[in-house]
């Protein structure tokens, strides 16, 4: 795939959602990375970038990455070429966030400061919550 440049990508709603998760953290096996170029009328350009991650243990649930999820990984996995990434663990844990005054749950890649914690003896973990109607 090549350099990955995280000055290029802004922030998006992953399709890998909380709901997918059982426990708030969890050590995940990166499958694959892509990039797209998507329309987006907020832009001088017109069109973003996007980067998505996808895990041996989601399927074809990709996880979108904002800039510092990106920076989380190359620093993390020490490449910026996504070609690199290919069969490596990172942990990802379940945050709180704040969006325009509304709390919500998502994903994130955990600050690489913290992966040889989370890797050699993980954080405590609460069973999560499936939603309404999920098996």
């Amino acid at each position: 795939m090549a350099k990955v440049d995280p000055t290029k990508h802004g922030s998006s709603r992953p399709k890998l959602t909380v709901d997918d998760f059982e426990e708030d953290v969890a050590i995940l096996t990166i499958a694959s990375f892509e990039e797209a170029e998507i329309e987006d009328s907020d832009t001088a350009e017109g069109k973003r970038m996007i980067a998505m991650l996808f895990f041996e243990e989601s399927g074809d649930k990709a996880m979108y990455l904002n800039k510092t999820q990106l920076e989380y990984l190359i620093e993390g996995l020490e490449s910026d070429d996504s070609d690199d990434w290919a069969g490596k663990q990172v942990p990802v844990e379940v945050k709180t966030g704040t969006f325009r005054g509304k709390k919500y749950e998502k994903p994130h890649i955990v600050d690489p400061d913290e992966w040889e914690e989370y890797m050699e003896k993980p954080k405590p973990r609460r069973r999560r919550k499936k939603a309404k109607g999920k098996k």
